[in-house]
């Protein structure tokens, strides 16, 4: 929610997060600190504030993120464009082996 309105994140190093900040290391939407580190998390919030540029540069960084990849509207691109491939990788396909890939399934069959 930060991210939507334009402002960067402060979140632990932890679980899914670090997918959802810093993702392009060229233009950051927030700071990472290790969990369960209270000096580093004081530390980054006294940087934080003593860098009023870098909040915003981070913040536009998160405000275009949102836009691009947690929006409805982005979402909605990439399942088209992911749609669009393997719809044209079915076209290329011949009969013959879309045939020979029927009844498969991702297990060989052991049973002999």
């Amino acid at each position: 929610e930060a991210m939507a309105v334009g402002l960067p994140v402060i979140a632990s190093n932890s679980g899914g997060l670090p997918l959802m900040v810093n993702l392009d290391p060229t233009r950051p939407t927030g700071w990472l600190v290790p969990p369960d580190d209270e000096l580093a998390l004081a530390e980054t919030l006294v940087d934080a504030a003593n860098r009023p540029h870098e909040v915003s540069r981070r913040g536009d960084a998160a405000l275009d993120h949102a836009r691009t990849h947690l929006s409805w509207a982005g979402r909605v691109g990439r399942f088209e464009a992911v749609y669009a491939l393997a719809r044209d990788r079915r076209a290329r396909q011949t009969p013959a082996t879309r045939r020979s890939r029927e009844g498969r399934t991702s297990r060989t069959d052991r049973r002999r």
